[in-house]
């Protein structure tokens, strides 16, 4: 009788705990969204793991599961991807849209971007801006 107390009560505790945790699909959106919001950040794979309370190797096999990609690879394309956006902006400077993106040396952020791309940021806000005026003979 005792036996099948504890049973219960073991299973009624583990029951709620599962419902506390989110869905695998879920903790996967929120984690993207979570890179994305600190995109100017380093967020590693144990700054993330410890953010959702999890063990980084699970995490890593969770993320890698369900979108195909690794969290680096995920945070390094996101890192791009806004600063391709950013590139867009004639205003702003190389050396700022690498910071924004995430990037404290700019010589990095170009090896980076360049790896990403095939252009450096200079020369892809070239390809941004199109052709200039062709030159009269």
């Amino acid at each position: 009788e005792r036996e099948r107390g504890v049973r219960e009560a073991i299973r009624e505790v583990t029951g709620r705990i599962r419902a506390r945790m989110p869905q695998e699909g879920d903790l996967i959106e929120r984690a993207k969204k979570y890179i994305q919001d600190n995109i100017a950040e380093d967020v590693s794979l144990e700054t993330i793991a410890d953010h959702f309370y999890m063990s980084q190797h699970y995490f890593s096999r969770v993320f890698k599961t369900r979108t195909g990609e690794n969290l680096i690879d995920f945070s390094v394309r996101s890192k791009m991807e806004y600063a391709i956006r950013l590139l867009a902006q004639e205003h702003l400077k190389v050396y700022e849209v690498s910071l924004m993106a995430g990037y404290k040396s700019v010589r990095y952020f170009t090896q980076r971007f360049k790896e990403y791309t095939g252009y450096t940021p200079n020369a892809y806000r070239q390809l941004l801006r199109g052709p200039g005026p062709k030159e009269q003979p």
